[in-house]
């Protein structure tokens, strides 16, 4: 323990002890590296105020400990200091949560309320989310490893240990407000997710109202969000598109392919040799590689087929067609970057859009065109009656598609 001691000149401003720092009342704590205490040391700490870095303070006295926050009050523009609760109520993890959605909320323009309804393990957001979680992750793509993600990264700062039984609207506004209109679609979905998960926690505690949730959104008001699409060329444009591409990379034959088979990225990137059938011609998509979750079969035209043929003799892997490293599928942006290169202006999934209006244009049936894409069509009953994919219809409609490519000469 080092102790600076005050001489009649000089006031003390800090004393180092036990891992924290100590700031004398006489004067402002100043920002210092955060998380600088110790749950270990709490107990031994001596009587002052032990600052933990960005505001938040432990006070203490004789046997008693409080933790604080200091901050700038953003409507007033002075020095606030406000208590977040005494330890060990609230440990040094809630402690520093509450600190982290106190910053949110000045840095969003708002007067700080950290204070929140802790629940006992039965009732908690923390909890409701893991257990929802694990009931739906059947029905979610691989599980959907990352679906609690949003709400542990907006919500739990601030109410994460909150009682759901005692949730309300005004808690959501505030935890919600930073990100509501400057991230529209994630703030969307995290509302949705909670709607989930106060539906499933209202099915042991009947006190849990979800639709505190629906009168949190009419409080935080219209978002003004619009929809913006993938970038796609019209079907006009998709020959010369097609022939700028070139063949000298295997990022432009992954671009190639999914422009002629009409495919998400996903299915083109994890493409294995033993997908493919080049006699029968046919690609046998797995289901875990579709969006869908069911397994997918894509008729290839001539030119498909010489496109994977091509890239099997160049690709760097006795697994994966297209790979430029190792015994590695390419990544995401290896086809964006040929895409790109090749000076169009269209995303990979937006050829996808450029595919169904030559569709519609050539007046190809509904359910082959949808069918082609892997969209589910019609309702659960008309598809238990009609369970063929359509393969033969989809080869021909593929083929005019590849015709249709080729039709623009190759650029000099």
């Amino acid at each position: 323990m080092v102790t600076m001691v005050k001489d009649s000149q000089t006031r003390i401003s800090r004393v180092r002890s036990g891992g924290g720092q100590v700031v004398d009342d006489g004067e402002k704590p100043k920002v210092i590296k955060r998380n600088t205490l110790r749950a270990s040391m709490i107990h031994k700490m001596p009587d002052g105020r032990h600052s933990d870095g960005n505001g938040l303070l432990l006070v203490v006295r004789a046997s008693s400990r409080l933790w604080t926050c200091r901050f700038t009050d953003p409507l007033t523009g002075k020095r606030r200091e406000i208590s977040l609760g005494a330890f060990p109520e609230v440990s040094l993890t809630d402690a520093r949560l509450k600190r982290d959605a106190v910053r949110v909320q000045i840095k969003a323009g708002q007067r700080p309320t950290p204070r929140i309804e802790k629940a006992d393990a039965s009732r908690s957001l923390r909890l409701w989310t893991e257990r929802t979680h694990k009931a739906i992750s059947r029905r979610l793509r691989h599980g959907g490893p990352n679906w609690p993600r949003l709400v542990e990264l907006h919500l739990f700062p601030s109410l994460g240990d909150a009682d759901l039984t005692k949730l309300t609207p005004r808690n959501l506004v505030e935890a919600m407000g930073p990100i509501w209109h400057s991230k529209p679609s994630s703030a969307t979905e995290i509302m949705s997710r909670l709607r989930i998960i106060l539906k499933h926690a209202a099915a042991e505690h009947s006190e849990v109202r979800a639709d505190v949730v629906d009168r949190a959104v009419i409080l935080l008001g219209h978002q003004g969000h619009k929809v913006q699409h993938y970038s796609a060329l019209p079907h006009a444009e998709a020959p010369a598109a097609y022939q700028a591409l070139g063949e000298r990379s295997i990022g432009a034959l992954a671009a190639r392919l999914l422009i002629l088979t009409a495919s998400r990225s996903r299915p083109i990137r994890l493409a294995k040799f033993s997908d493919f059938d080049l006699e029968q011609k046919v690609w046998s998509v797995p289901a875990a590689d579709m969006k869908s979750g069911r397994a997918f079969r894509v008729p290839l035209s001539d030119e498909a087929v010489e496109v994977v043929q091509t890239a099997m003799l160049i690709t760097r892997s006795r697994t994966w067609v297209f790979s430029a490293r190792e015994d590695r599928p390419i990544e995401n942006s290896t086809i964006w970057t040929a895409i790109s290169r090749a000076g169009l202006n269209c995303t990979a999934h937006g050829f996808r859009a450029t595919f169904r209006s030559w569709c519609a244009d050539t007046r190809v049936a509904y359910d082959v065109a949808e069918e082609s894409l892997d969209h589910v069509v019609g309702t659960a009953v008309s598809r238990s009656y009609q369970r063929s994919d359509l393969l033969d219809l989809r080869r021909v409609v593929m083929d005019d598609w590849t015709a249709y490519l080729l039709a623009a000469p190759a650029p000099a």
